[in-house]
């Protein structure tokens, strides 16, 4: 297993990060959404918004020597862009980023966290330990919506 340094993110990460999550975003959502889901997944983790939360967050990146392999953002009590690349899936990065992102919330004093899950990804999150509060959908117009949960968890 290839050993991953973990590490904040800095506005030269955006658009590698940008890249990752659209890769991410197209294949593991790729049947569980629609096209033009997908299509919103990838306008709404754009470039800007990456270097939004760089500056007034705290992102993280995992890289494995080479690249970056996976990211997450805490911006006041909200986990937003929590994405690891398919190909490392199931290593444990994603619980690593997570744990970062929760020890940074529980040091800044915040009592609980909430996030949006995608279909894909709620069962890591409730490993975790998170609860889904509701489920939504985002309408997308021309009758399309996007499905997703609202999660919480309590520190």
């Amino acid at each position: 297993m290839i050993e991953n340094e973990y590490r904040p993110m800095v506005p030269e990460d955006a658009a590698e990060v940008r890249a990752l999550v659209e890769r991410t975003v197209r294949e593991s959502y790729h049947g569980v959404y629609s096209e033009a889901a997908i299509e919103f997944f990838v306008r709404y983790h754009g470039e800007d918004e990456i270097r939004r939360d760089i500056e007034q967050g705290f992102s993280i990146v995992a890289c494995d020597g080479r690249r970056i392999v996976g990211t997450a953002t805490l911006r006041g009590d909200s986990i937003t862009r929590v994405f690891v690349s398919p190909e490392r899936q199931g290593e444990g990065i994603g619980g690593r980023l997570m744990r970062v992102v929760l020890d940074r919330a529980r040091s800044s004093g915040l009592k609980a966290v909430r996030l949006d899950a995608s279909l894909v990804s709620r069962r890591m999150y409730e490993h975790l330990g998170f609860t889904v509060v509701a489920d939504r959908d985002h309408d997308l117009g021309d009758g399309e919506t996007l499905p997703y949960h609202e999660m919480a968890l309590f520190l």
